[in-house]
């Protein structure tokens, strides 16, 4: 393999190591502070904010000023998050749990991604486990995408059903992230191909 090629592709595997190993650390941080949680306790007074894309339907009247003329406006819809003090102990636990659960699947799909990495710094683009390791990245991501998308849909139904304001109706405008899923679909694509060129490799052996 040529220098060229060599560079970049062991420069990525020292990245992705790096990211591996600090998202453990990262895990095992936000672990101690849920876990010394556990053990002493919440703060008395707690605030806590629901970040979601939030259309509040109101009817503000206002005026719009351009020059010397003024026109009425109204504001009919806004965008906004929830700021709760003192929630229920469920909302503060449960995304703590879920967000360490899914930095779990980050980091197995991190670990098998560096094997992957492993066998490109090797030459070995076309070994069985390399494509394995990438076929297993792929369904990590989906797995990690498919719990934080179910959890954030079950908050936004759970926000909408039960939060409620004077003279302000709320709305939970979900839209489905489909980012980590095309991630997993290109890598799902590559590992066929090496599949593939590994196909190719074996009938060329056998041929000669």
């Amino acid at each position: 393999m040529s220098s060229s090629v060599q560079g970049p592709i062991r420069l990525a595997h020292i990245i992705t190591r790096f990211v591996y190993f600090l998202l453990i650390l990262v895990w095992a941080v936000l672990f101690a502070i849920f876990l010394a949680q556990i053990l002493f306790g919440l703060p008395e007074t707690w605030s806590f904010s629901i970040d979601l894309p939030l259309k509040l339907d109101i009817a503000q009247p206002g005026v719009l000023s351009v020059g010397s003329e003024q026109y009425p406006v109204e504001i009919s819809a806004v965008r906004g998050k929830v700021a709760m003090q003192d929630p229920p102990s469920f909302f503060i636990w449960m995304p703590a749990l879920i967000t360490l659960f899914c930095i779990v699947l980050a980091i197995f799909a991190l670990w098998c991604f560096k094997g992957f990495m492993g066998h490109m710094v090797a030459g070995e683009f076309f070994h069985q486990r390399a494509s394995l390791r990438l076929r297993q990245t792929a369904g990590w991501v989906v797995l990690a995408w498919f719990i934080q998308t179910t959890f954030t849909f079950w908050v936004a139904v759970w926000v909408q059903n039960h939060v409620s304001f004077n003279d302000v109706t709320v709305h939970t405008s979900f839209s489905w992230d489909l980012a980590w899923l095309a991630v997993a679909l290109f890598l799902w694509i590559v590992s066929r191909i090496l599949d593939h060129g590994r196909d190719l490799e074996d009938e060329q052996k056998l041929t000669i």
